[in-house]
């Protein structure tokens, strides 16, 4: 809630050095609940990007897709970037009937802005190595295949 995070922002502007924040206390229990539950999520949805790398090793693109309340695309894919230097990371938040999409890789800016051509209300940018963009969830068959056309 709006409460809580006004509550965990006082206690952080109050703290002194790392070590109030990093022992729980009664002060800061609610971040460190806070952050179990996030970890716990988070945590989760790795298991199954990696299970999903391993279960195509040979794959050149590392396709995940999730759902959720919380966003975690970047995060995720910024950490199977380095589990998996040598693929092209893609991350699929599904929020409704768009598709949040966080993508890391050698000059994946380029391949990304290609695959999304003729795709209508789609739109990406970012980094040379970086991209952060959005999709229709109809169109991410469409966007998919572009990209492993590109990827070969």
């Amino acid at each position: 809630t709006t409460t809580n995070v006004i509550n965990m922002m006082k206690f952080l502007l109050k703290a002194k050095s790392p070590y109030d924040i990093l022992e729980e206390t009664d002060g800061n229990k609610a971040i460190h609940r806070r952050f179990s539950e996030i970890d716990k999520k988070y945590t989760k949805l790795l298991n199954k990007a990696k299970a999903t790398a391993f279960q195509n090793e040979n794959d050149k693109i590392l396709f995940f897709q999730y759902s959720g309340d919380t966003s975690m695309s970047s995060d995720l894919s910024n950490e199977l970037m380095y589990l998996f230097p040598d693929k092209i990371i893609l991350i699929l938040r599904l929020n409704g009937l768009t598709a949040n999409v966080s993508a890391r890789g050698k000059n994946v800016r380029e391949l990304i802005l290609k695959a999304i051509e003729g795709i209508e209300g789609s739109r990406a940018g970012g980094h040379e190595n970086a991209v952060g963009g959005q999709i229709k969830v109809e169109d991410l068959e469409k966007f998919k295949e572009n990209l492993e056309k590109l990827v070969g």
